[in-house]
C-alpha cells in the first residue's frame, strides 16, 4: 500500500493547481491567507480560492459557550475554594481571532481562567455567596475587556460552580522519609 503513496502525493499536487469552490454559511467567516501574507475575510456564499497559493481557516461566528475546568483558589479571607465558570461569546473579528492569537480555542480558556483568578482572589468567600450577581457582572466586564483583543465579544460570564474545599498534599514515601530525616538532624 505504501508503494502507491507517491501516486497520492502526485495527484494532490496536480489538484492544487486548480481553483476550488467553497460554500461559506451565513454563520461562518473564512479567513484566507493569500500567498502567506495577505489576509482577507471571504464573505458568506460561494467563494473561489486557489489552494496552490491560498490557505483558508473557517471561523464559527455563532454564539458559543465554554465552561472552564475547575480551579482551586484562595479568597482574600483565606478560604480555599474550587470554582468554574461559563462564558457566552461571539467571534466578531475573525482576522484578530486567527492571526493575532496562537491556538485561539485554548487561549480563550486560559484567558478566562486567568481573569477568574485575578478577580476571585480579591473577594471574601461570604461576599461571593451573597453578591454573586455583582461578582458575575464584574467578571463579565473583565473577561470582555481581556477577550476583545482576541476579536471576541462577550455576552455573559458567570461562576457556575463555587464551593469551599480543603487541599491535602500527599507525599510519596521517599519524600516523607527525607523530610523526617531532616527533621531529626
Amino acid at each position: 500500500m505504501s508503494s502507491f503513496s507517491w501516486l497520492t502525493e502526485f495527484i494532490n499536487w496536480i489538484v492544487a493547481w486548480f481553483p476550488r469552490l467553497v460554500v461559506i454559511h451565513s454563520n461562518q467567516s473564512v479567513v484566507a491567507f493569500v500567498r502567506g501574507k495577505n489576509v482577507k475575510v471571504l464573505p458568506p456564499g460561494l467563494s473561489v480560492y486557489w489552494p496552490l497559493v491560498t490557505n483558508i481557516w473557517f471561523v464559527n461566528r455563532s454564539m458559543q459557550i465554554i465552561t472552564t475546568t475547575n480551579q482551586i483558589l484562595d479568597t482574600v479571607d483565606g478560604n480555599t475554594v474550587v470554582c468554574s465558570a461559563q462564558v457566552t461569546f461571539r467571534i466578531v473579528d475573525p482576522i484578530k481571532y486567527v492571526v493575532d492569537v496562537y491556538e485561539p480555542e485554548e487561549a480563550v480558556i486560559e484567558a478566562v481562567l486567568a481573569t477568574i483568578r485575578d478577580l476571585l482572589i480579591s473577594w471574601e468567600y461570604q461576599a461571593l455567596l451573597v453578591k454573586k450577581s455583582e461578582f458575575n457582572d464584574q467578571l463579565t466586564d473583565a473577561v470582555a475587556e481581556r477577550l476583545l483583543n482576541f476579536g471576541i465579544r462577550v455576552e455573559r460570564a458567570a461562576i457556575c460552580d463555587l464551593a469551599r474545599t480543603r487541599v491535602i498534599c500527599i507525599l510519596n514515601n521517599q519524600a516523607s522519609d527525607k523530610a523526617s530525616s531532616i527533621g531529626n538532624s
